[in-house]
């Protein structure tokens, strides 16, 4: 798709189209090569080198990478990871890892800033006074999110804020394939997760609705009163 628009802007402008690097088939038959491992497991991936994973916490599947290769003398251990999860977070338990290790490599979005400590409890107070500020008004509340993880973070909130009274009730709109998809996978996936039943009950909330097409979507345009969408 980008090689696409790339073609049509460099034919706009007199230059030669470009080859993509790979294509949607090269993509699918990686999937052939991919492995699936259990958390805090050593695997062997080459003589004298092992992987153990361990949860990140920062979203499902998550996942910090602890290699140990071989030495003369003692192995050497490192620790790879990206984003890490908070200490209380809805979905997700508490991110683990070892100790003991040599070296350690991973991402700092933050520097040396520490993070607020702010838990579901408090995020979910926040937007509830959010709800029930659109609900007055009656008007829609629209709500940015990621697709993966946060949005269902969202829908936890709402469906418990909803059940509880805290807020009046309304019609919550899903408006995006890709979160669409992805609360699909945190469904099929909700025995492993904290919150997991509750997160089932709110998928099927009778307030929920997740938005299959482009006319769907633009029907959205044409309500009036309040509603959420995300």
């Amino acid at each position: 798709m980008e090689v696409e628009q790339l073609n049509r802007r460099n034919v706009q402008r007199g230059r030669q189209p470009v080859e993509p690097i790979y294509r949607q088939e090269d993509a699918a038959a990686c999937m052939s090569l991919f492995r699936a491992l259990e958390y805090c497991e050593w695997t062997t991936i080459a003589e004298g080198l092992r992987a153990r994973l361990w949860n990140a916490g920062h979203l499902l599947g998550s996942a910090s990478v602890e290699l140990e290769i071989d030495r003369d003398d003692a192995p050497l251990r490192i620790i790879f990871s990206s984003d890490i999860g908070p200490d209380h977070k809805l979905l997700q338990a508490d991110p683990e890892g070892p100790a003991g290790f040599d070296y350690l490599i991973c991402e700092s979005t933050y520097g040396d800033r520490d993070r607020p400590d702010f838990s579901p409890e408090q995020r979910r107070s926040q937007l509830g006074e959010i709800v029930r500020g659109a609900a007055e008004a009656n008007g829609p509340l629209i709500v940015p999110s990621f697709a993966v993880e946060r949005t269902q973070e969202l829908l936890v909130d709402l469906y418990l804020l909803m059940e509880s009274g805290d807020v009046p009730t309304a019609p919550i709109f899903v408006d995006s394939p890709l979160a669409t998809r992805a609360s699909a996978i945190f469904e099929r996936h909700a025995d492993e997760i904290e919150q997991g039943n509750v997160l089932r009950q709110a998928l099927n909330s009778r307030e929920l609705r997740f938005t299959e097409t482009v006319e769907q979507s633009k029907a959205i345009n044409r309500l009036n009163g309040f509603f959420v969408v995300i």
